[in-house]
């Protein structure tokens, strides 16, 4: 079974600790949030954020969404995500990363 992984601390955290923006992932739950899977430790973390300003985040439709399509089948995937074609157990993949998407409304 694979843990799921928080930092205490993070590199985006001058970002968002003043309000100046906005880590829209923070609308997901926790355990929703990961990004990244480290095999050799068999955990999962959050690498990948958006980050917008205040006023831009009040704009979004929904909630982001993690992209986990192009994973590798190595990957423990418990949300059931199909994979795109020909992605192999490691290699081909699309990504080691997992894109964040978020639609807005200008």
């Amino acid at each position: 079974m694979e843990d799921i992984v928080t930092e205490d601390t993070s590199g985006i955290d001058p970002l968002i600790d003043d309000g100046f923006g906005v880590n829209l992932c923070d609308m997901l739950p926790r355990p929703d949030r990961w990004t990244h899977y480290y095999a050799w430790e068999r955990h999962k973390t959050q690498l990948d954020y958006i980050i917008t300003s205040p006023a831009l985040a009040e704009k979004m439709v929904g909630a982001p969404q993690i992209i986990r399509a192009g994973m590798p089948w190595r990957v423990p995937n418990s949300a059931d995500t199909p994979r795109y074609p020909r992605v192999g157990w490691d290699r081909p993949k699309a990504s080691d990363h997992c894109p964040v998407v978020a639609e807005f409304k200008l």
